[in-house]
């Protein structure tokens, strides 16, 4: 087993950057995993846009017609989900991530600096902010590269002289000449292309072309403008009217905004994976669009599932030093004897971590004493201090528990899903 000495504390076993379906799907899967017995990861998601991504704007088809559901439908399950295992979001923009090494470190705009043993990452083609505040607003490139002279000359329909800012990348030059003639004069244009890409020559009019990002939709009824930070840090804001997301232009090229070098990328720019959805670097996970396959939520949701898995195999195999008992999705070739167990018994150099509430565990607690006649007060007592800091051991040093007593407690929550236990 790997020992406690050589490895850092950490905060979680998971770090999953991205709440869109495959994000959502990859955290569920870590802390869940299946139905019957298993050892829990303790997960924590990041996105700023809070959970759902692009598959709560619109509906959302995961095989044919016949499987066609609202985005928002989709979404509200796994947030039931997330919920229910009391997932953590933390709804602000990662600014770093620090992949190399045994335990990897995530930074947001916001200052949480968080440390895990894996990291999924999960950002799409590009992240979003508050854009689901704003939709009336925004057009977005879809359906068809045919339906873009309808959307642009939609996009183009309004009453008066108004600002259009079209977002995208280097890419988005294609569609510079169909917006003027869509356009014909009648809008005032402006372009915000990706601050990290080169400046390409384009074919619009000196002075119509910003690099940037957009950090916060603003306005009070309908939108006004947008605040950005343009290439080398300085913030602004673009008055506008409408925004059309040049969606297509990402599906080119995805959009990171944070330093993702160290990680192995194709020729486009989308971060390369094996089956198992893992990447060149061991602890690193990708999953869902910025994997560069098809768009598409049904792979996104897989992928996630998949990346969820791997990431945790790979952590109970350090701390238990053996594969997990993942029955129905991965079948061992073992000998099944008498006494057979899933779970491992755990070692009292782990340091458990609660993954619930106080309440929510002083229940199972309660559920467990019922069952076995033993008073529990010393165990929900310790429970309180469970942040994945002490060790089993060393919890029983401060109390007067026995060990066989705090062992059983401890496998009781592992089924119930309300503990992980950290190296």
């Amino acid at each position: 087993m790997t020992t406690n000495s050589i490895t850092p504390l950490y905060d979680y076993d998971v770090a999953v950057i991205g709440a869109g379906p495959a994000g959502m799907t990859a955290a569920i899967r870590t802390r869940w995993v299946k139905s019957y017995k298993s050892v829990p990861c303790s997960t924590v998601l990041f996105d700023r846009a809070g959970l759902g991504g692009l598959a709560k704007w619109r509906s959302c088809m995961l095989t044919g017609p016949s499987f066609h559901l609202m985005g928002k439908d989709v979404v509200a399950r796994f947030k039931q989900d997330i919920d229910d295992l009391e997932i953590p979001l933390i709804a602000s923009r990662v600014v770093k991530v620090a992949l190399e090494g045994t335990v990897k470190t995530i930074v947001t705009e916001s200052g949480d600096s968080i440390r895990a043993l894996a990291v999924i990452i999960a950002t799409g083609f590009r992240s979003l902010c508050n854009e689901q505040e704003y939709l009336k607003n925004i057009a977005i490139t879809y359906m068809g590269y045919e339906f873009f002279e309808e959307l642009l000359n939609n996009l183009f329909t309004m009453k008066g002289k108004q600002t259009v800012l079209i977002v995208g990348n280097e890419f988005t030059r294609n569609l510079v000449d169909l917006i003027e003639i869509c356009n014909q004069g009648r809008q005032t244009v402006l372009y915000l292309i990706d601050a990290h890409a080169e400046k390409p020559l384009w074919p619009a009019p000196p002075g119509t072309v910003l690099q940037g990002k957009i950090v916060r939709y603003e306005g009070k009824e309908s939108l006004e403008g947008v605040k950005v930070v343009l290439r080398g840090g300085e913030e602004s804001f673009i008055a506008c009217q409408k925004v059309l997301l040049d969606y297509n232009s990402y599906e080119l090229a995805p959009l990171y905004e944070f330093d993702a070098g160290a990680l192995k990328k194709d020729g486009r720019g989308f971060i390369m994976v094996d089956r198992e959805m893992r990447t060149n670097i061991p602890g690193v996970y990708a999953a869902g669009d910025v994997t560069g396959l098809y768009a598409t939520v049904g792979r996104a949701i897989g992928d996630g599932i998949v990346a969820g898995f791997s990431a945790y195999k790979d952590i109970f195999r350090r701390k238990f030093n053996h594969e997990p008992c993942l029955f129905a999705y991965a079948a061992q070739d073992i000998k099944i004897t008498p006494g057979f167990k899933d779970l491992p018994r755990p070692s009292l150099n782990l340091r458990p971590k609660l993954l619930v509430s106080a309440e929510r565990a002083a229940r199972y607690l309660d559920e467990y004493a019922t069952k076995t006649s033993r008073k529990l007060n010393s165990i929900k007592d310790m429970l309180n201090s469970c942040a994945g800091i002490d060790t089993l051991q060393e919890h029983l040093n401060k109390s007067s528990l026995e060990e066989q007593h705090l062992l059983d407690a401890i496998e009781f929550l592992l089924e119930k899903k309300a503990v992980a236990l950290h190296l």
